[in-house]
């Protein structure tokens, strides 16, 4: 579906809004209104604070293999500007929160772009090839993060999103 379709991204559904009714006049078809309605929703909520459509995201984090399956197909989603750089680096990484076996079985990348805050990465990972690796997939590199992060703390203001914040 991916493939025929697009990755079903922010770029094609949209970031989620509570509030897209509202700017069309039906405020009550919006999301926290509909939950104090219906009090078996009281769980849902929208994902406007991660700033991501994360769903179908969260399906190819959840295979350990999805990166090498389809390195090929996020790349071009990526050049379409379907998926951002951040998520299949992301993807990429997860592979890092497996036992080494799984890494291995699915064809264990060797590289990591240092994204996933729930992997646990090899010692043997270089910052010098995980910078060539972000850059090859329009990322900044490791130290422009780490200064947002320093910022980030510093001063409160929230300088990434997305799924794990890893935008």
């Amino acid at each position: 579906m991916t493939a025929k379709k697009g990755f079903p991204g922010d770029r094609l559904i949209g970031i989620s809004d509570s509030t897209i009714f509202k700017e069309i006049g039906k405020p009550y078809l919006d999301l926290y209104p509909q939950r104090k309605t219906y009090k078996k929703l009281w769980y849902m909520s929208s994902e406007e604070k991660n700033l991501v459509a994360k769903h179908p995201l969260i399906i190819y984090l959840h295979n350990p293999c999805s990166f090498n399956y389809y390195k090929d197909l996020f790349i071009d989603e990526i050049k379409k500007g379907n998926i951002h750089p951040r998520d299949v680096a992301l993807i990429h990484d997860q592979v890092y929160s497996y036992r080494s076996d799984m890494r291995n079985g699915c064809g264990g990348s060797k590289k990591a772009f240092l994204i996933n805050k729930f992997a646990t990465y090899p010692k043997s990972i270089s910052e010098k090839e995980t910078n060539r690796l972000r850059e090859d997939f329009f990322i900044v590199t490791t130290t422009i993060d780490r200064k947002k992060m320093e910022y980030q703390d510093k001063y409160g203001f929230k300088l990434f999103s997305g799924v794990w914040n890893s935008r």
